[in-house]
């Protein structure tokens, strides 16, 4: 999203879903550390709905029905046999969406895009962010630790020997 909009907001709006935030609260909600990982790689904060205010939601919620009577429903009668196949048809379609010029306007989102929001936004970092997945082990006495997902041995300084530590790893490296 943020390479398709050529920048980083100040905020990122959430709607409390589960796969962001641990746990609601009304005043200071408790974020996973991928999202916040995230968060600090691009430079932006993340800011959550109230839960049981779907006032917070309303202009999303329009712009969903829009994009899926616009998009979705154009290609549901056609058969993709790739996903790549699939994501350039949604783009296509999301391209006619965002040229279209509003009604009774002169303009298009494009346009207004480009002339209030895209100046705001400020740069995206030269490096993509990358998944991390996290562990805790224990290490061992030879300064090995065991990480169960891939049943390998990986070796830890020395004057960790003993103690827990929490690990993070990405599937490169």
């Amino acid at each position: 999203c943020l390479r398709y909009i050529q920048g980083v907001p100040l905020f990122v709006l959430t709607d409390n879903m589960a796969q962001v935030v641990t746990r609601s609260d009304r005043y200071e909600p408790t974020l996973n550390t991928t999202a916040l990982n995230w968060a600090n790689h691009y430079g932006t904060m993340w800011q959550t709905a109230r839960v049981k205010h779907p006032q917070d939601k309303s202009g999303i919620e329009r712009h969903v029905q829009i994009i899926y009577n616009r998009i979705y429903a154009p290609l549901r009668d056609r058969t993709f046999y790739s996903l790549k196949e699939l994501n350039e048809a949604v783009a296509e379609k999301l391209e006619l969406h965002n040229d279209k010029n509003f009604q009774g306007r002169s303009y298009s989102r494009r346009d207004q895009f480009m002339l209030e929001e895209l100046p705001k936004l400020r740069p995206l970092p030269s490096e993509a962010f990358t998944l991390k997945r996290y562990a805790e082990a224990k290490v061992q006495k030879n300064y090995h630790v065991l990480l169960g997902e891939d049943k390998h041995f990986y070796s830890v300084p020395f004057h960790l020997a003993g103690q827990q530590v929490h690990i993070s790893y990405t599937v490169d490296n």
